[in-house]
């Protein structure tokens, strides 16, 4: 198993706002720090939220960054979105009061810009993001899957397409969105030192989950944003609770690193 394979992927941004001027402004902050940072990034801007939608749905869900200027529409469209994907990273520009957008938080934002706020909070509100987005993307770990009844063949596999890994009569299975992999037998507790390192979490002996598909938690029960239940061990209750609850952070006006 390779932990080292990396293959860097372009960040796709969308940018729905229908101000004249904001638009220009935010390409070019956005084009200066992907310059000053190295990271590979293609910006597409919408002036309406049927156009974004729609674009989302027809590539599939790809965008890593959406940007949506407040109002109803964008609050309704930000509410669908999050319907189809909860992966992508989410960003309301606004020109309200600060007192009157903590309702936004609902829709699991990354961050807020309000309009009073200087350019360099912009500056470093979005590096910060981009970076994470770059360092999340980056990542592909090639794993022995077993493809036949005695045989295994190596697969590259997107870390941020996993949902969770779980160790079942000393066989390890690895759960993405297209399916579940029979891993090669390895050290359960190797993987989890490693994913650690992704945004996963460990709920039980024999679960580790990656925190951005988990919906809720309920008591002892984590459920994922596919639906899935998972029961959250009594010993590890209390550090899942406060990882999926710390994601989000009032002070800094964020619920997403």
């Amino acid at each position: 198993m390779n932990f080292d394979n990396m293959v860097v992927e372009a960040v796709r941004i969308a940018v729905c706002d229908n101000r004249n001027d904001v638009p220009n402004m935010i390409s070019y902050v956005l084009q200066n720090i992907c310059r000053k940072e190295k990271i590979a990034a293609h910006i597409e801007f919408f002036s309406t939220t049927d156009e974004l939608c729609e674009a989302f749905c027809r590539d599939k869900y790809s965008f890593d960054l959406v940007m949506l200027y407040t109002g109803p529409e964008a609050t309704e469209c930000a509410e669908y979105l999050r319907t189809l994907n909860n992966s992508f990273r989410l960003v309301f520009l606004t020109s309200y009061d600060m007192t009157d957008i903590y309702d936004l938080f609902q829709y699991d934002i990354s961050s807020i810009i309000p309009a009073f706020m200087s350019e360099e909070y912009m500056i470093r509100e979005f590096t910060r993001i981009l970076k994470d987005i770059e360092k999340y993307k980056a990542r592909y770990l090639t794993f022995e899957v077993k493809v036949s009844e005695n045989s295994f063949a190596e697969r590259k596999i997107k870390v941020s397409d996993i949902l969770y890994l779980t160790v079942v009569e000393r066989k390890i299975y690895l759960k993405t969105q297209r399916g579940m992999y029979t891993l090669r037998h390895r050290s359960f507790t190797d993987l989890k030192n490693l994913m650690f390192g992704y945004n996963f979490i460990e709920i039980s002996r024999f679960y580790i989950v990656n925190l951005d598909y988990v919906g809720f938690i309920e008591g002892n029960e984590m459920r994922l944003d596919n639906g899935t239940p998972l029961k959250i061990s009594r010993r590890h209750l209390k550090n899942v609770t406060d990882a999926f609850s710390g994601v989000f952070e009032v002070p800094s006006l964020r619920k997403r690193a």
